[in-house]
């Protein structure tokens, strides 16, 4: 099955982290790209949060892909999800979550 994209695109700031969210009807997916270097843990925690308060992942099913060693990304993943899955594939981590509507 094709994904549909959502059309969505999440900014945080003057940093150029964000999150494109596209739907497959099974799942909701996030693509999380943050750039090398110095980035403030505000920008990630901000960019999630965008992220969670769109209704598209209020689905229930979430998965998604952050570069591999992002601590603070998958931290800030983590604390809204009520199932938690991630592992590495090359330099890329994916996370199969549920999403947590009592935390949201």
């Amino acid at each position: 099955m094709r994904n549909q994209i959502a059309g969505v695109i999440v900014l945080a700031d003057e940093f150029d982290v964000r999150a494109e969210i596209r739907q497959d009807g099974r799942a909701t997916w996030v693509d999380f790209h943050v750039p090398s270097g110095h980035v403030p843990p505000s920008a990630r925690a901000g960019v999630v949060a965008a992220v969670f308060d769109l209704p598209q992942v209020h689905l229930g099913h979430v998965k998604m892909s952050l570069p591999l060693g992002d601590a603070e990304l998958l931290d800030q993943l983590r604390r809204r999800c009520r199932r938690f899955a991630s592992r590495a594939a090359g330099s890329t981590c994916l996370v199969d979550a549920e999403f947590d509507v009592t935390i949201g």
